[in-house]
Order: structure tokens, then C-alpha cells, then sequence
């Protein structure tokens, strides 16, 4: 086999990968009860039919599921880092523009992290949907880093600063999907050119 097949190989495994976690992603329940429910539910009456409010959003469990396999695209020691995929389908033999429209659906993901917040909760200053995500995931969910965890704590010891900030991570959650889901799109097509 020759060096040029040996990386389009190694490329179309990496993409092959890449798609079957969006589809991991898909399926998971965390899509599945925001497909049937959507992001959140407020309630303003309890169980027992006396006036109260509840909030309802995605169970922890399957956001921490939808997490786990949501890092193969955020972090660089997997070959299917936004990152290394995008390095990866810059050298392949295909058409310019589809490598184009998937760098730029890879910025359009990123800039959507970096975006600021569309609401100010005093005392907490400007937050970016990167950061919510960071804190969740590195501060909870998958890691327990000494930084992340200390603000998760500060965000979670009021109980309504909490649960909105619970939902501001599902919806960055959810978005990020909607955005994977797009390259897996992408992929797909790609692959068809490689062999």
C-alpha cells in the first residue's frame, strides 16, 4: 500500500469515527427527551395542584451521557477534535469547497462558544457559552478541575442561579448537536469522494 493510501485510510477511519459519535449524540437520551420535550419546562403548579414553580430540564445522568461522547469532538487527543478532523480533511484529495464549508461550519461552532451570553446574572459578570461549557464539563461532569469546580460550586449554591444555569448548558448543549450534526452531513459526503 502506498504512503497516499495509507493517510486517505487513516482519514477515512478518523471520519468514519467522526460520524458515528455524532450519530452516538443523536440517539442519546439527553436528544431523544429534547426532541420530546424540548430544552426546559417551568411550571408554575405543583404536583399536588397548589401554587408553586418547578423547573424541568434533561436528567443529569443523560446530559452527563450526551457529555461523554460530546468530548471526542473538544478535546485534541482524539482524532475527532473539530481541530484534528478539520486538519485531517484539509490534506485529503477532495473538492476545496466542501473543505471550506467544513472549516467554516468548525468556526461557526467556535464562535458560537465564544459568544457571550445573551443574559447578565448580577455578580457573575459576562459569561461565554465556552465557559458555561468548560465549568460543566470540567467542573462536574467528566473532571473535577480545581478552577472549574470552584465556580461550578459558586454557580450552584443558589438554587435558581443553578437551574439556570443548568439550562443555559443544555441549550449550549443542544446547539453544539445541531451544529455536529451538520458536519457529520458534511463527512458523509466527503467520504463518498474517497473511495
Amino acid at each position: 500500500m502506498s504512503g497516499n493510501n495509507y493517510n486517505i485510510s487513516k482519514a477515512v477511519e478518523a471520519i468514519d469515527t467522526f460520524v458515528n459519535k455524532v450519530e452516538e449524540l443523536k440517539r442519546s437520551n439527553f436528544a431523544k427527551w429534547v426532541k420530546k420535550r424540548g430544552l426546559y419546562k417551568i411550571s408554575f403548579v405543583n404536583k399536588s395542584n397548589k401554587k408553586g414553580d418547578s423547573l424541568i430540564y434533561p436528567p443529569k445522568e443523560s446530559i452527563k451521557s450526551f457529555v461523554l461522547t460530546y468530548r471526542f469532538f473538544i478535546q485534541d487527543n482524539e482524532k475527532t477534535s473539530l481541530r484534528n478532523i478539520n486538519r485531517i480533511i484539509n490534506n485529503l484529495p477532495i473538492d476545496d469547497l466542501k473543505k471550506i464549508k467544513f472549516s467554516r461550519s468548525r468556526d461557526y461552532f467556535n464562535n458560537f462558544l465564544d459568544s457571550k451570553y445573551k443574559f447578565r446574572i448580577v455578580g457573575y459578570g459576562d459569561i461565554t457559552h465556552r465557559e458555561i461549557q468548560k465549568v460543566f464539563i470540567y467542573g462536574n461532569l467528566a473532571h473535577e478541575n480545581v478552577h472549574y469546580c470552584e465556580i461550578y460550586k459558586k454557580w450552584t449554591k443558589d438554587e435558581l442561579v443553578r437551574d439556570f444555569m443548568w439550562i443555559n448548558f443544555c441549550a449550549v448543549l443542544h446547539v453544539v448537536g445541531q451544529i455536529l450534526s451538520y458536519m457529520e452531513g458534511l463527512c458523509k459526503d466527503m467520504r463518498k469522494d474517497l473511495y
